[in-house]
């Protein structure tokens, strides 16, 4: 979010396609603050993470074969970082200890745009809701750390928490729910089709 946003007011949002903690390591959540950030970090790898290697290793310094790539951002979350990766096939996916990991031109956009102190958020929301041209969009990916026991259910909370229930289109987010495509859809009532506005966008 810019920095010198006031509340309610509408801007552009940066976003970027990330890589997150494994099941048996998931990604934490809630507020941090950026600790500090470094450009070609060298690695001092945690002990734990040391004994699921091939070839463990207690530093790896900076260079192709680091897998924080070149640039880190520490978070006051414990030994958290966002980091760039020499993996880019890993992102999209549960493939870190935790951490969240960007490809390498997405992290180099995003570092320079941070500074230590500033506060931040960690989400887990596997449902997200937008507007757009007066249409109500849902947005549904999977559950990937299981933590949510009725979908449905979890949408249609997050539909009442967002005031749009008069706007929502039951069916239509009963339907985007279990299609679970990772692609926003109009769920406003009165939408003509979920499919044909997917394609369309």
């Amino acid at each position: 979010f810019p920095v010198d946003t006031r509340p309610g007011e509408q801007v552009s949002l940066l976003t970027w396609p990330v890589g997150i903690g494994v099941e048996e390591a998931p990604s934490p959540e809630g507020p941090f603050t950026v600790r500090s950030k470094d450009a070609n970090p060298t690695w001092i790898v945690p002990l734990d993470i040391q004994k699921t290697m091939d070839m463990p290793q207690k530093v790896v310094r900076p260079g192709p074969e680091n897998p924080l790539g070149a640039y880190r951002i520490r978070l006051s979350k414990g030994l958290y970082s966002i980091h760039g990766t020499n993996d880019p096939w890993s992102i999209g996916r549960l493939t870190t200890h935790g951490c969240i990991r960007l490809y390498p031109e997405d992290i180099e956009a995003l570092f320079p745009l941070v500074r230590p102190g500033m506060p931040g958020e960690l989400v887990y929301q596997p449902v997200k809701l937008g507007e757009d041209g007066g249409r109500v969009y849902v947005e549904v990916h999977d559950d990937v750390y299981r933590r949510i026991p009725d979908f449905e259910r979890y949408a249609l909370a997050e539909v009442r928490k967002a005031k749009l229930t008069a706007r929502v289109d039951p069916e239509l987010l009963r339907a985007a729910v279990r299609a679970k495509s990772g692609v926003p859809t109009d769920v406003t009532r009165g939408a003509p089709s979920t499919r044909r506005d997917a394609a369309s966008r």
